[in-house]
């Protein structure tokens, strides 16, 4: 997702608050950061991989696009990628670089899945976060059940 979208927040919540380092200045995250999940024996289950994020305004036209290009390279490199969470926040508009992240995942008929996740839905009232939740659904032509709501400050979303 883009800068400041909350993956890094995302990852804290779910697997432990020091697990990725997270920053009040967009773009902070420049490189990738690879989370090992293991069971209660010790034995790794799978790996989470935050990524950098895209379009934030302060870094050069030339860096912004060099990142966006590293994650498409990244996405079609990555042949035991099961799952890409592709995060959205439900106060913003999406952005085109979230676009054509799906799109391009649908039009390449790619071997895992995209979830889309609206984060930070705590920021506003329940009816602005289902007002600007049904935009994203619209948007990016999702199911009903989609996108998921997630909030990291108040765990909304994490059971599922």
């Amino acid at each position: 997702g883009r800068s400041n979208v909350g993956k890094s927040s995302m990852l804290n919540c779910l697997f432990g608050n020091n697990l990725a380092r997270v920053s009040k200045t967009p773009g902070r995250t420049q490189l990738i950061n690879m989370f090992a999940v293991k069971d209660k024996s010790g034995r790794e289950m799978c790996r989470l991989v935050d990524l950098p994020g895209y379009g934030y305004a302060k870094i050069a036209k030339g860096d912004q696009k060099l990142i966006e290009g590293f994650l498409q390279k990244y996405i079609d490199q990555r042949k035991n990628l099961k799952l890409l969470i592709l995060l959205v926040d439900s106060r913003r508009d999406p952005l085109e670089a979230d676009m054509e992240i799906l799109d391009y995942s649908f039009q390449n008929e790619v071997p895992f899945k995209v979830l889309v996740v609206a984060t930070k839905v705590d920021k506003l009232s329940e009816t602005q976060s289902d007002t600007n939740v049904d935009k994203i659904r619209e948007h990016f032509e999702l199911p009903d059940e989609f996108p998921l709501q997630f909030s990291a400050m108040t765990g909304r979303g994490k059971g599922e």
